[in-house]
């Protein structure tokens, strides 16, 4: 899915608008979330919301590009993809070249806290720039995983927290 973003895909399977990202500015690095938020605003901008295959192939890979640059930019949490997912129903299935409307694709670090990538990519999409952009998701998820708390200092919040 990451491929449509950084190589382009064919035709039937590309993103909303694809003549506006710049994927060759796309190196995988925390600043390239720029040339996303300004895609997403860019989709935003034009009215490109219509639910449809070119829109949740839009909000999958772009989902799925920031949060490999969350992934990558914080070891320590350890995160790993997952899929939540509805029970589709007994005789319903997807077939490859199928989107599962049910099915979410998200980060869990090992201590068990979900990140949603594709929730501020979709916000973008439908608030424009009103919406926090992917940019600083990213950068707070991955600052949020380089911050260690000191005891010390916690003690000290506690003693604070409990003085008359």
């Amino acid at each position: 899915m990451q491929h449509l973003l950084v190589g382009g895909g064919p035709v039937d399977e590309d993103i909303v608008l694809p003549g506006r990202l710049d994927r060759s500015r796309l190196d995988a690095s925390l600043d390239s979330l720029h040339v996303i938020d300004q895609y997403l605003n860019d989709v935003h901008d034009n009215d490109q919301t219509v639910v449809g295959l070119s829109l949740l192939t839009t909000i999958w890979a772009t989902a799925l590009y920031v949060g490999e640059i969350i992934r990558r930019g914080a070891p320590a949490r350890y995160f790993e993809w997952v899929t939540i997912t509805d029970e589709l129903p007994a005789s319903g299935d997807t077939t490859t070249s199928q989107f599962d409307l049910g099915a979410v694709r998200a980060l869990r670090a090992r201590d068990g806290e979900m990140c949603l990538p594709s929730r501020a990519v979709l916000r973008v999409i439908l608030r424009g720039r009103k919406a926090r952009s992917v940019h600083s998701f990213a950068r707070g998820a991955i600052e949020a995983s380089t911050w260690v708390q000191n005891p010390l200092h916690t003690a000290e919040l506690a003693a604070a927290a409990s003085a008359p």
